[in-house]
């Protein structure tokens, strides 16, 4: 991939107890996870979140950052905060041609995951396969499909140009954005997309998709990274 978008600007509303992203599992903030576990496919990462959460969002990541040597690091702010995460989006995906001209400068195809703060067990080899799909069918999403017939756009990989184009097409008008709040499915239908499932996505993808939206669902991560950990 080219680059990676981090999603990380929601309120947290069914999280008890301050912004999940900054949760700690095993002494790392779950947003650190999210970075270290997919940094090896490359080093562009932008944090998508509101404005007033990037010091924070900066402080938990320098650890990571300073470890990684080759890990270059940008925020990106909504301009439409607490719309979704299609504004989100659209702020990261502007944050690349900010920071890296050269590389997303609207010519060629690009490859951009979109992950979300919120899934600290997802592997790279997910990624890797999504990548390879993309790739081998040429087409401008791919998503990963569980067993319960649920597909993940935040969890995918996307060519940058159209998924640019695709995001303004469902964007409303400023008058409109009180009424209408679209949501990363209205952008899906809008692109040509491959949705992976079954023995083509790693064994362990449904672990790897759980989403943290709970404090029970934290501790359930924390014992299974305690539990890994162990071994």
């Amino acid at each position: 991939m080219d680059a990676l978008i981090v999603l990380a600007g929601g309120r947290s509303e069914r999280f008890d107890g301050g912004p999940k992203a900054l949760a700690s599992i095993d002494g790392t903030p779950m947003v650190g996870h999210v970075v270290a576990r997919l940094a090896a496919l490359t080093h562009r990462v932008v944090i998508s979140a509101r404005a007033e959460q990037h010091a924070p969002l900066r402080r938990a990541l320098a650890p990571l950052e300073s470890a990684e040597a080759c890990l270059d690091l940008a925020f990106a702010a909504d301009d439409v905060p607490d719309c979704g995460p299609v504004y989100g989006v659209s702020a990261g995906v502007s944050a690349l041609t900010a920071q890296w001209p050269a590389t997303f400068d609207g010519s060629g195809s690009r490859s951009v995951g979109l992950v979300a703060c919120d899934l600290p067990l997802v592997e790279s080899v997910l990624f890797e396969r999504l990548e390879t799909a993309l790739v081998e069918t040429g087409v401008d999403a791919v998503v990963p499909e569980t067993d319960d017939g649920y597909a993940h756009p935040l969890a995918g990989v996307y060519r940058l140009e159209p998924l640019c184009e695709a995001v303004a097409a469902v964007r409303p008008s400023a008058d409109e954005t009180a009424r209408r709040q679209p949501g990363l499915f209205d952008v899906l239908s809008g692109l040509e997309t491959c949705v992976v499932g079954g023995d083509d996505l790693p064994a362990d993808a449904a672990r790897m998709l759980s989403n943290v939206n709970t404090r029970e669902a934290l501790e359930s991560v924390r014992e299974s990274v305690a539990d890994s950990s162990r071994w």
